[in-house]
C-alpha cells in the first residue's frame, strides 16, 4: 500500500514526462542481482528510453546503481530510504538524492518508550549507559528529509557514529 502511494504521489507531482512502474516483486528486494538484471533490461529498451529512475527502497537503489554501470546511456537515480552504501553512492555522484522514510525515528522512538516504560533507562543509567545519548544520533539523522550532495557528508558521519557510540557506551558500562 505505501509503495503504491509513493508511486501515486510521483505520478501526481511529476510533469516532465510519463512515469512507468517497474515491479520487482517477483524477485523480492533482497535479490539484488535479479532486480538489477530487470532494471538493466528495461534501461536497454531503446524504443522507450528512461532518463530518471526512482527506487522505492535502498536495496533497489543499490541495484539501480549497479545496473547503471552496465548501461550505455545516462541515468539519474533517486530513491526512498537510505543506508550507508546509498549515502556513499550519493557522495560519489551515482545517486542524486534519497528521501528519508522516517523508519529510524519510528524505531528509535519505540525503543526509547519501551526502555522507559520498563524502567530500563534507570537501570542502564545505573551502570553508566545514557540511553538518550545512544538514541540521539538516530534522531538527528531523520531531521534531513532529502539527502543529496549538500548534506550527505554529515549524514554519513552520523550513521557511522551510531555503532561506535553504542560500543563506547557498552564499554563504559562494563568498567
Amino acid at each position: 500500500m505505501a509503495l503504491e502511494e509513493r508511486c501515486d504521489g510521483l505520478e501526481q507531482g511529476y510533469e516532465g514526462g510519463t512515469i512507468e512502474r517497474l515491479s520487482v516483486a517477483e524477485f523480492g528486494v533482497d535479490d539484488l542481482d535479479s532486480v538489477g538484471d530487470k532494471i538493466l533490461q528495461r534501461l536497454r529498451d531503446d524504443e522507450n528510453p528512461v532518463s530518471v529512475l526512482v527506487a522505492l527502497n535502498h536495496n533497489v537503489t543499490l541495484a539501480a546503481v549497479e545496473a547503471a554501470k552496465e548501461f550505455d546511456g545516462e541515468l539519474n537515480i533517486a530513491g526512498f530510504d537510505y543506508n550507508v552504501p546509498v549515502l556513499e553512492a550519493i557522495d560519489r555522484g551515482e545517486v542524486l538524492m534519497a528521501v528519508q522514510q522516517n523508519l529510524l525515528r519510528q524505531a528509535s522512538s519505540a525503543m526509547f518508550v519501551t526502555l522507559t516504560r520498563f524502567g530500563l533507562t534507570d537501570r542502564m543509567a545505573a551502570v553508566g549507559v545514557n540511553v538518550r545519548e545512544l538514541i540521539q544520533p538516530v534522531l538527528l539523522t531523520v531531521e534531513a528529509k532529502f539527502i543529496d550532495s549538500t548534506n550527505v557528508g554529515e549524514t554519513i558521519n552520523l550513521f557511522r557514529a551510531l555503532p561506535r557510540l553504542a560500543q563506547r557506551n557498552l564499554e563504559e558500562a562494563s568498567e
